[in-house]
């Protein structure tokens, strides 16, 4: 009997076997045809010039130059927190900041970024040999610094890259902004061949010192400094052996969904109107979790077998009865060489060095050397072991960063050769004097609040999000039967787990436990809660998982035969077979459009009074001027401003625009959620895009909190990209639908009025303030095939190009403070001629993409004829009606879309009703001009849609869409209850002639 169950078992075991392994090649060959390996060229650091290297002391003395009309203690404060965080006497400060006075202006913020950026990416050129041309993919992160056109934008016309170049600008995502950079150039180079990508990554830290004597915020001015750094990216095998790294993972986690985590680092004013970052006393705890779960995560994918075997068998002899085994704790040092994490002060480091038991002399002297530098910290600590010469080949190298919100960052490096030193690395010229000897002081303050203690509250939240984000770094490097179980654990539970079952992670940092994989066991020996959870996932994908997950059912197990696992096998087979027939298609489930209360609807004739009672400095010239312009503009009586402008005192605060966001933002996710029913903890993929409105955390970690998404979701927040960013948005979250299986993806789109009023009387800048309003937009996407049938539109195409490279073209919508250092947006007469040059060769780009084959073939020889003959022949139009049946471009006023009617014979009704009702509502234009479309119940099935959108820069962006159905009118749609009013006859006075001039 004994011998027959032993036969069977091992036959169970072999047939497992073999399907596993079969899975495994399949797995293995959807991922060579799907994804490419990316590669490290090189990367380098920006060194200050000698003049603005400062000492502690010196440091001090300039904090307490910008605060000698406030309290003693907060100076106090400031002179104990700078000797006991760790930074050393050669860092480097901004210098605006050295001047007398300071320079604050956003002049001086541009020159700081100028000088940091152009340093690293000229230094990155001429390193790697690379061609500006050459370069695909640009993201760059700036922090807190936002101007209009963006940092990519100055970028792309200092060095002329290319036309078609995607750039994408991060912003307010803290400390760990440059590491979520590099997961985004990664998932774009997986998407495109031959393709290099540029991460640019700085901190502006002159413009956003805290000039109050809230000594929560004064650390912000003690510990950051002047840097950046660029990193090359490339997907081309032929970039293998010259590259220095390989990229293994990357992870990006999150523990926003604690409020308490979530302020942690708050940017706020003061009682006094400064605007400064609070750090939370509660930070330390958050992030000693954050950690936790961190390297929980991280130890299941790096640690060798022997380390996991011996988790393992712990685990075993300690659930015996009467065992009294101590837990067992891994040593990291056999599966990372190096370990660079991001330093915000010396006891950070202190509690990372003594927990994971790795080496920390490069994060300290970097920290002593060059200060906090943001996002670029952890390249100038890589600088540092490549100085040193202890980069050998093979060595794998961890660089983790955490960031307000609170948000955790890895990436994992394989060196693809030993590195030696270099004269461009910021520490040629001086590593010979490193490591030294740290001698830091320890005083407490007046308040009893040591600067030490400030900074361990930051420690707190690091510590739970980067907890929560090493969970999913493990399932990337584990081996294939530890990722089958650790996917199983992972599944969504629709029963309360056993109540004496604990899940399973390393509780590693501050209790020394092992790991606990009771959960994984107690779900192997429930198979039928397994199937359950395993149908669930599944059978949205095809029907055909609930006809197996019916015949598997019946099964019976209360042992540990392997036989249970066959169905379960089957299953994802299934699932897998039906993953490599799909093809990255993305769907449009549905949108929602934000529509603000009655009582923020405001006239033509209110607003201009609004602008002359609250608004003193104004003139009289200004304010007719902007009557004018608004009266001629194809505004109506009917839009809505922010609730902040209609008080007697127009609230032009931080808190004010934080409030207009939020009730924007969550007005439009609210609606969306609403029409779909998803659930939030479904959405992978977040991009919130609003160009001059700048907070930390970022308005992504506001929608993360609010609605309690997942801890690995994958979030960015787009700014200073101006109109066409709402597009480039969808551009964005299209990719990683393409690189992440089974998934939705949430995209919002908003303008934030209020703090961005423009209050001189600069004509060129008063324009802006006449035709925005308040308005935003949700958009769901989704890449999974059983969507197909539920959703409106499946995209087609996305097609982004600029004329950055042009000089009058870059500078045709730019921000920049006038004669009385009042910050506005100027629209330069170049604006029209520059805007029709650069749609003209955005519409040649996506003519390729949707005309007939007739049309092309005209249109080709028309373009070659052309050159030939020049005067002699006209341009050849095509007729984009053959080809498109709904056209929504941008509308920044009614001479736009006269040109783009003119031009591509298209119907522009819905363009027009949009402006009058709403005004210009920035990227969220688009949307109410699709809306409007479907309350007319003009869209039909099999309907080809453009969406076309244009911005500062000068950038253009468009999406192709079909509809996959007949939309008939809805509830949750901002034309609802007043369709049947639109279209109005429109009557538009004269333009002013400052834009006549232009046209």
């Amino acid at each position: 009997m004994c011998h027959s169950i032993l036969s069977m078992l091992l036959h169970d075991i072999l047939l497992t076997c073999i399907v596993l392994l079969f899975l495994i090649l399949l797995k293995l060959f959807f991922k060579l045809r799907s994804s490419r390996e990316v590669y490290f060229i090189d990367f380098t650091c920006f060194k200050p010039k000698k003049s603005q290297q400062v000492t502690r002391e010196k440091a001090i003395e300039l904090l307490e130059c910008q605060m000698k009309d406030f309290k003693q203690e907060a100076i106090q404060f400031q002179r104990k927190t700078v000797m006991t965080c760790g930074i050393g006497d050669m860092t480097y400060a901004p210098e605006s900041f050295l001047k007398d006075p300071p320079d604050f202006s956003l002049e001086g913020a541009t020159k700081e970024a100028e000088a940091a950026i152009y340093g690293v990416v000229d230094e990155l050129l001429a390193k790697t040999g690379v061609m500006a041309k050459h370069i695909g993919v640009l993201v760059v992160c700036g922090g807190l610094f936002n101007p209009v056109p963006s940092l990519t934008s100055v970028i792309v016309n200092k060095y002329k890259l290319r036309h078609d170049i995607k750039s994408f600008n991060l912003s307010g995502m803290g400390c760990c902004a440059c590491l979520m950079a590099i997961n985004l150039a990664k998932h774009l180079l997986q998407m495109h061949e031959d393709m290099y990508a540029m991460v640019v990554s700085t901190e502006v830290t002159g413009q956003n010192a805290y000039r109050g004597d809230d000594i929560n915020k004064i650390i912000i001015n003690c510990v950051f400094r002047v840097g950046g750094a660029a990193v090359l990216l490339s997907n081309r095998p032929l970039d293998q052996c010259s590259s220095k790294y390989q990229l293994v993972h990357t992870v990006q986690t999150n523990t926003i969904s604690s409020d308490t985590s979530y302020r942690a680092l708050f940017q706020e004013e003061d009682p006094q109107g400064f605007v400064g970052v609070t750090v939370g006393t509660g930070l330390l705890v958050e992030a000693r979790n954050a950690i936790k779960a961190h390297i929980a995560t991280l130890a299941k994918l790096v640690l060798p077998t022997s380390d996991k075997i011996l988790l393992m068998s712990n685990y075993l002899i300690r659930k015996l009865p009467l065992a009294k085994s101590k837990p067992y704790t891994p040593d990291f040092r056999g599966a990372i060489d190096h370990f660079f994490p991001h330093v915000g002060g010396s006891p950070v480091i202190n509690e990372v060095e003594s927990n994971l038991k790795l080496d920390a002399e490069a994060p300290r002297m970097t920290l002593y050397r060059f200060g906090n530098l943001s996002s670029s910290t952890v390249w100038y600590e890589l600088a540092y072991a490549e100085a040193k010469r202890r980069i050998k080949k093979g060595d794998r190298i961890w660089l983790m960063a955490y960031g307000s919100g609170f948000k955790c960052s890895s990436i994992i490096l394989r060196a693809m050769r030993s590195v030696d030193q270099e004269k461009t690395n910021p520490w040629f010229d001086e590593i010979d004097d490193f490591p030294i000897q740290l001698n830091l002081e320890r005083e407490e303050d007046p308040q009893g609040i040591a600067s030490v203690t400030v900074t361990r509250s930051l420690l707190i939240e690091a510590k739970k999000a980067i907890a929560a984000h090493i969970t999913p770094l493990g399932k990337q490097v584990l081996p294939t039967s530890d990722k089958i179980l650790f996917a199983l654990n992972d599944l969504p539970n629709q029963e309360s787990p056993p109540a004496k079952l604990k899940p399973y992670t390393l509780d590693y940092i501050s209790d020394r436990q092992s790991i606990i994989s009771s959960h994984i066991l107690g779900e192997m020996l429930q198979a039928r809660r397994l199937y359950k959870k395993l149908a669930y996932n599944t059978i949205t994908n095809n029907h055909l998982f609930l006809k197996m997950f019916t015949f598997v059912s019946f099964i019976h197990v209360n042992d540990l035969s392997f036989t249970c696992f066959i169905p379960l096998i089957c299953l994802f087979l299934c699932k897998f077979i039906i993953n490599l027939k799909s093809s990255h298609k993305v769907y449009l489930i549905d949108f929602a459009c934000y529509k603000p209360k009655m009582s923020q609807q405001i006239t033509r004739e209110r607003t201009i009074e609004s602008l002359r009672n609250h608004f003193k400095n104004f003139t009289q010239r200004t304010i007719l001027y902007q009557r004018k312009l608004l009266m001629s503009c194809g505004i109506g009586d009917l839009t809505y401003v922010s609730e902040a402008l209609l008080k007697d005192m127009p609230d032009l605060s931080m808190e004010g625009g934080r409030r207009e966001a939020e009730a924007t933002i969550y007005g439009a996710v609210d609606g969306i959620l609403a029409k779909t029913k998803i659930k939030v903890e479904h959405i992978g993929v977040l991009v919130v895009c609003c160009s001059s409105f700048n907070p930390i955390p970022s308005l992504t970690t506001m929608i993360v909190n609010k609605y309690k998404l997942r801890p690995d979701i994958k979030s960015y927040n787009l700014s200073g990209m101006g109109c066409s960013a709402g597009i480039a948005a969808i551009d964005l979250a299209k990719h990683l639908l393409q690189v992440n299986e089974n998934t939705y993806a949430l995209v919002v789109t908003t303008e934030v009025i209020s703090p961005n009023v423009y209050i001189g009387n600069d004509l060129r800048k008063v324009g802006i303030n006449s035709v925005f309003r308040v308005g935003g937009s949700a958009i769901l996407l989704s890449n999974r095939e059983s969507d197909r049938q539920s959703s409106k539109y499946q995209l087609i195409h996305t097609v982004r190009t600029n004329t950055t490279r042009s000089d009058t073209s870059y500078r045709c919508v730019f921000q920049e403070e006038d004669s009385e250092g009042f910050v506005g947006v100027t629209v330069n007469q170049d604006l029209l001629v520059e805007a029709k040059t650069a749609i003209t060769a955005h519409i040649t780009t996506v003519a390729k993409l949707v005309l007939p084959t007739s049309d092309k073939i005209l249109f080709a020889l028309s373009f070659l004829l052309k050159k030939v003959h020049p005067a002699k022949l006209k341009p050849y139009t095509p007729d984009f009606r053959r080809a498109i049946d709904h056209l929504f471009p941008h509308v920044g006023a009614s001479i736009v879309i006269d040109e783009v009617e003119r031009n591509l014979k298209l119907d522009t009704e819905a363009p027009r009703m949009t402006l009058y009702r709403f005004g210009n509502l920035s990227s969220s234009t688009v949307w109410y001009e699709l809306a409007y479309a479907e309350a007319k119940r003009r869209i039909k099935k099999g309907d080809c849609l453009w969406q076309i959108a244009f911005g500062s820069g000068f950038k253009c962006s468009s999406v192709i869409w079909q509809a996959a159905k007949n939309i008939d009118q809805e509830k949750i749609n901002p034309w609802n209850d007043e369709i049947d009013d639109f279209p109005v006859q429109l009557s538009l006075g004269p333009l002013p002639s400052y834009f006549k001039e232009t046209a």
